[in-house]
């Protein structure tokens, strides 16, 4: 861990420097408090893991991960800089497959893997940084860039544009989920999360869209705030909506089932008062989730161990299946622009 230490280091003397802005460098600086949400997330990223779990056997990338699919296009950085496909890891049910992308976004959790071969943890910890540094100039370039756009057209305060801590968590914790059997989402840029609503972008194999669908997510279960906020979003049907409530308006009021019969009434049992409605029962899947993220370490998965399997399967249903039909949205707007004629604006 001594690089990532002085890594950490490197981030303090940042965080001194940057606060303490000379007055000709002034119009490179940001906002307190944008600077110091995208600190957190660094440290975040590169503290010491809370508790090791064993490594069992490590897959070469040319071997097949067992129950763990998919490929994503981020595996060109990853073959770069970790020498294996995935692992195998010691866990309470058993050896339980990781791909090297989760290896990497579990150490957000506070878990590591104990790999018994120095080299190939030193190459996980390279990894660590490398991905650290990329992320953390771009979010610094991003924010400059929005900050000085915003100066030049209003008088109004800048706006903080990131998540606070638990919003972020709870981010987090729907990306692992819908990355569990293969890599499908990613987090939207940090243009596209303030000036196009987008927390995700999700690309399931099939949905011919470079990008991904877009994908808005709200923790909220107050029916009121929650349809205010999807107000404040321009052209709603191109987007995927994942809150507790869109969820709970999935398994009630869906016009197709996104669970089988036989996994309905196993979500059934996770939730005895059976909740009829859709606050109600929005307000309960909340709690499940929420109750997850209370012990993010005690498992290898991270606090997605803790959620339901059947609920996790529902997540990855809905978003899967709103990704194309916010797509189909997109297309059929596209062509409708195309007749006047008119450009599209998708990215």
């Amino acid at each position: 861990m001594a690089s990532v230490r002085a890594w950490k280091t490197i981030v303090d003397h940042y965080r001194t420097l940057a606060l303490k802005c000379p007055e000709h460098l002034e119009h490179f600086r940001i906002r307190d408090a944008n600077f110091s949400r995208i600190l957190e997330i660094v440290e975040q990223t590169l503290r010491d893991p809370r508790r090791l779990f064993r490594v069992l056997k490590v897959i070469p990338h040319e071997s097949e991960l067992q129950g763990a699919a998919g490929s994503t296009t981020s595996d060109v950085y990853l073959k770069a800089w970790i020498p294996f496909r995935g692992i195998s890891v010691e866990s309470p049910e058993g050896a339980i497959p990781v791909r090297a992308d989760q290896v990497l976004a579990r150490y957000r959790w506070g878990i590591g893997y104990s790999f018994g071969q120095r080299q190939i943890g030193e190459a996980v910890e390279l990894a660590r940084i490398c991905r650290t540094a990329r992320d953390l100039s771009a979010q610094l370039n991003a924010v400059q860039r929005i900050e000085s756009a915003w100066k030049e057209r209003s008088t109004l305060h800048i706006p903080i544009l990131f998540s606070d801590p638990a919003g972020r968590q709870f981010e987090d914790l729907m990306l692992d989920i819908l990355n569990e059997e293969a890599a499908l989402a990613q987090r939207a840029t940090v243009e596209e999360d303030f000036q196009e609503k987008t927390d995700l972008r999700v690309n399931p194999i099939g949905l011919q869209r470079k990008r991904g669908a877009r994908v808005q997510i709200t923790q909220t279960v107050d029916i009121a705030r929650y349809e205010e906020k999807l107000s404040a979003i321009r052209r709603l049907p191109e987007f995927v909506i994942l809150s507790p409530v869109s969820l709970a308006q999935a398994v009630l009021e869906g016009e197709q089932p996104f669970l089988e019969r036989r996994q309905l009434s196993i979500f059934w049992t996770h939730f005895p008062s059976r909740p009829v409605s859709v606050p109600a029962l929005a307000r309960e899947i909340k709690q499940l989730l929420m109750k997850a993220l209370q012990a993010p370490a005690v498992h290898p998965l991270g606090p997605m161990a803790k959620v339901p399997a059947v609920l996790r399967e529902l997540i990855r249903n809905y978003v899967v299946i709103e990704a194309f039909r916010s797509t189909n949205s997109l297309r059929e707007r596209q062509r409708a622009e195309m007749q006047r004629p008119a450009n599209s604006e998708e990215k």
